[in-house]
């Protein structure tokens, strides 16, 4: 007899361990989330976008439906309220560990962020891995965008690393070095800016609209500075290490043109050595050409696109300046570098001027021209 039951009790025990699992159709997983502020109640807005697996094929199925998506909205005094709220209206098991991307509405930057930070620093199932982003437009309508597949979690926005990668004009950031560098002294943190962009994509019949970067939100010490659409900015992605390929047109005469590609970015910068209140940034990079239309010479091409290239970083800091930013974080340099003279010198109140940046060296490098030969251009 004890022969026989040995064996079922050992089964049983193993078998016990499924008893309580739970089938994905009957969760609800949190696969994004964004937060807004409304100043007038003074709450908080959550918002959670829930992908429903109702559409996962079966064994017998031959293909699955595509996955649904869902806006939730909590609203409350504080970020636990707003939570408890989505908890209270849900009929199913909330799961929020597959947290991807966390949104931050421009309302809130300018209302501040602390009580959300320790809010999202105690939820254990939140990691710091997750995208951050920020945003002047609707956050419902951000989360509700999809890919041209139907999937939500297959957009750039959960995948920037890809997109900057071909395309580098803001690097983006993880949650764990935007608090590192929203806390620390003399750093300017640069948080994505994102919208969405209307008919992006056209089929018979239907429309998807997609969500892009649109511009950057800058930072300093727990305070919220402004923010710089792309265009005003363009000079960020020359002075940033992680920058891997970016395009630029260099305008001729006659409306002609030539398009490169710059690749292999070393900027570095430093401490003016003769003006230690002013900053030289020194650059090395590749270029190659993809497309000309007319004959032009190699020298004064080169000379062309370090002159774009030096027009685009003065703009850029020009631009920042105006809303009081340090968009190439030359006090955090200093800070760095120098912290006596910071800390003694400046007193806290370091400042920039329009004239703070003494030289920009440039130095290009054309590694491919396509079809087009140089030979005899020089």
């Amino acid at each position: 007899m004890k022969k026989i039951l040995i064996p079922i009790i050992v089964c049983a025990l193993l078998l016990s361990g499924c008893w309580d699992e739970k089938d994905i159709v009957e969760m609800q997983y949190i696969t994004a989330i964004g937060i807004d502020y409304d100043k007038e109640k003074e709450d908080y807005i959550l918002y959670a976008q829930v992908v429903s697996f109702a559409g996962v094929a079966k064994s017998e199925q031959a293909a699955t439906v595509p996955s649904k998506v869902w806006v939730a909205k909590g609203q409350g005094k504080s970020m636990e309220a707003a939570i408890n709220m989505i908890y209270d209206k849900s009929n199913q098991i909330v799961y929020w560990a597959h947290i991807g991307i966390i949104i931050f509405h421009e309302r809130l930057l300018q209302h501040g962020i602390d009580q959300i930070s320790d809010s999202l620093a105690r939820f254990q199932q939140i990691r710091e891995t997750n995208w951050m982003y920020g945003t002047k437009d609707s956050i419902e309508d951000i989360l509700l965008v999809t890919s041209l597949f139907s999937s939500a979690v297959q957009t750039t926005l959960f995948n920037p690393e890809e997109a900057y990668h071909v395309h580098s004009i803001i690097s983006p950031i993880r949650m764990h070095r935007f608090y590192s560098d929203f806390t620390e002294k003399a750093t300017t943190t640069k948080l994505p800016m994102i919208s969405v962009k209307e008919d992006v994509w056209r089929t018979k019949g239907a429309t998807n609209d997609s969500a892009k970067s649109s511009g950057v939100f800058l930072l300093k010490e727990k305070k919220y500075l402004g923010g710089l659409p792309i265009s005003q900015f363009r000079g960020l992605r020359w002075v940033t290490k992680t920058t891997k390929r970016s395009p630029l047109r260099i305008k001729l005469e006659n409306n002609d043109e030539v398009n490169l590609i710059i690749t292999q970015l070393d900027p570095h910068l430093k401490i003016n050595e003769l003006d230690k209140d002013k900053f030289d940034i020194d650059i090395n990079a590749n270029g190659g050409i993809i497309e000309v239309h007319k004959e032009i010479s190699l020298p004064i091409l080169k000379e062309k696109i370090i002159e774009k290239m030096e027009k685009e970083i003065r703009e850029t800091y020009e631009n920042a300046l105006n809303i009081k930013a340090d968009i190439y974080n030359l006090e955090e340099l200093v800070y760095r570098k120098d912290y006596d003279r910071w800390k003694h010198d400046y007193k806290g109140r370091f400042t920039l001027t329009e004239n703070s940046i003494a030289n920009i060296n440039i130095d290009i490098t054309i590694t491919k021209t396509g079809e087009y030969d140089y030979q005899f251009s020089y």
